[in-house]
Formats: structure tokens, sequence, C-alpha cells
């Protein structure tokens, strides 16, 4: 562990995962319900986790508060990670969703529910996980603090998937599709970088200051594009 500190909010919401926590430490934050710094494929990166019970949720959306307290993480945060939880059940072909534990159905819908989660994931480049209780949030809320400890070029696992035909959003390019593969890219930089090269071989054929010349891209992360590329046979 680096000595970084994992910071809960302490009011409503998000107090009760102080106990269930053991390391974490209380504050009052402007943005999110925690926080911590983790290690990104170019150095420190802000991380912020908003959590919220389902029935939260469908309020916070038929509020605007939810979009609110989105663009307030977007603002404080590198990464951001919305955590929902409840014991819930769809009703009505997706009608519907029932809320078990205060007995209620929710509005939104569930297909109105989800499709703007999708939207969360795919337009605001924020994760969305699900949990059944505050219960499990607390060890995700763990595991996902001390993943971000681990230096960027530990991470190994991912190394064992080969590209998928058709990855990615449809209508991409091939050189779209590779380069949302590559280690410290993700989503966002995928289209400028398939872009920035055209084609999968100018991409492998690229050295450094090909790579460097696309906004957001170091010496350290076009490196090891260009490593992963060479390690599965395209360079």
């Amino acid at each position: 562990m680096t000595g970084r500190v994992l910071y809960v909010d302490n009011r409503e919401g998000s107090k009760e995962l102080l106990p269930l926590i053991r390391h974490a430490k209380s504050t009052l934050m402007a943005a999110g319900d925690a926080a911590f710094t983790g290690n990104g494929p170019e150095g420190p990166l802000e991380i912020g986790i908003e959590i919220k019970t389902l029935s939260d949720l469908a309020g916070s959306m038929r509020s605007g508060r939810l979009n609110e307290q989105l663009k307030k993480m977007m603002r404080s945060f590198n990464v951001c990670y919305l955590v929902i939880y409840g014991d819930y059940r769809v009703t009505g072909n997706g009608s519907g969703v029932f809320d078990e534990r205060y007995q209620r159905t929710l509005e939104p819908s569930w297909t109105e529910l989800w499709g703007r989660m999708l939207t969360i994931e795919n337009h605001m480049n924020i994760s969305v996980l699900w949990a059944p209780n505050i219960a499990a949030v607390a060890p995700m809320i763990w595991t996902t603090f001390t993943w971000w400890q681990r230096e960027w070029g530990d991470h190994e696992s991912y190394r064992e998937v080969t590209i998928p035909t058709g990855f990615g959003i449809m209508g991409q390019t091939p050189a779209c599709q590779v380069a949302a593969c590559l280690p410290g890219i993700g989503k966002k930089k995928a289209t400028m970088v398939g872009v920035h090269f055209g084609t999968v071989i100018d991409m492998v054929l690229a050295d450094v200051k090909e790579w460097t010349a696309i906004d957001g891209i170091g010496k350290v992360t076009a490196g090891r594009c260009m490593k992963w590329l060479t390690e599965r046979g395209m360079k």
C-alpha cells in the first residue's frame, strides 16, 4: 500500500460504509461519496465514487439532482464510478421496478432507468456498478481502492484477451477498434487514435513521436501501446 487514504463522506447515504471499511477515513466531501488517489498510465489520478440506493437514483433522475451530482463528479475527478444498490424486481416486461425494501413501485420505469445508465456509461464515461446491499458495496469500494493502488503496468490479466472481431462501437473503423484495446487508451481516446493513424498498419508502424502527437498521450502510454502491439505480433 502506498500510504494513500480512502475517504468516505460522513453524511447520510455513505456514512453507513464507515464501520464496514476498516481503513476508510471519515470526511465531508464536496462531490461524491468516496474518493482517493490512484495510479494511472501517466501518473496519479483522482478517483471519485457516487453511491445511491435504487430508490434514491430514481428520485434524483426525476428531480434533475442526478445531473448536477454527476457534473460535479466529472469536474472533480479524473475517473468516476456510480454504484447503485438495492433489493428490487422488474415487473411488467420492464414497465416497472419494485423496490423490495420500501415495498413500492419506482418511477421512472425499468427500461427508462436502464437506458439512462447506458447513456451515463457510454456518453459520460462513468462506470456504473450494481450491488444487492450496502454490505456488498463496502468490499466493492475497498477492492476498487486497492486496484488503483497498483502500478498501471502491473495489471496483466487483460493481456490474455485477444481482440474480438467487431469490438467497440458499431461503425467504428478497425483502427478505432484496435485502439480501444490498447493499455491506457479507453473509449474516449480510441476514436482519436484511430482517426489519427487511419489504418491499423499505420498505427503499428508509428514511432513514439507520432504517438505523442495525439492529444493526451505521453511517452509512457505511447511505449505501452507500442509494446502491446509488438507482443501480439502486430509489429
